[in-house]
């Protein structure tokens, strides 16, 4: 909501400006108040990526132009603690590899293509969003609560569960 408000106060007072929101992330390391937590069967490395996702299709749905996330790669602190992990790859010390979180953020970039969101379908419990590019349609689904919570959801193509993690449906 304080994205919409951002989107929102822009396209009041400055017409034609893009909203970008900068320096977004999430840490791997325990001992950061911006960890990623690990819930279900997900790993804190994995976490990150899923919540990265959520950030950048948060961000869409308010009209947000560019999402940066922080950092790149770790920044590996002798005292650890906030932002020192956030990257989505490890820090020089450790050879600079991709995460996990790298290859759930690149694989969901990968799949969106070319394709530009074109109606947000979401209610208060599910996120939906509708994308067309110049090869396909889909929606990407997800609950906004992270947890146990799964919803089971019927349509074109068959049965579909939705949980917290971003899920692309494709259209026909």
């Amino acid at each position: 909501e304080k994205l919409r408000a951002t989107t929102a106060f822009s396209q009041r007072h400055l017409p034609g400006k893009p909203v970008w929101l900068t320096e977004t992330g999430y840490d791997t390391d325990t001992s950061s108040v911006q960890r990623a937590q690990i819930y279900g069967p997900y790993s804190r490395v994995q976490v990150q990526g899923i919540w990265v996702l959520r950030t950048y299709l948060e961000a869409m749905r308010a009209g947000v132009s560019i999402v940066d996330v922080y950092n790149l790669i770790d920044e590996h602190h002798p005292e650890a603690g906030m932002f020192q992990s956030s990257g989505l790859a490890t820090g020089e010390p450790d050879g600079m590899r991709p995460k996990q979180s790298w290859k759930i953020v690149s694989d969901f970039i990968t799949a969106l293509d070319d394709a530009r969101l074109k109606a947000d379908l979401s209610t208060p419990g599910l996120r939906l969003l509708y994308f067309e590019g110049s090869a396909r349609k889909f929606l990407i689904a997800w609950l906004p609560a992270p947890g146990a919570a799964k919803l089971e959801m019927s349509g074109p193509g068959g049965k579909i569960t939705v949980t917290e993690v971003p899920q692309f449906i494709e259209l026909k």
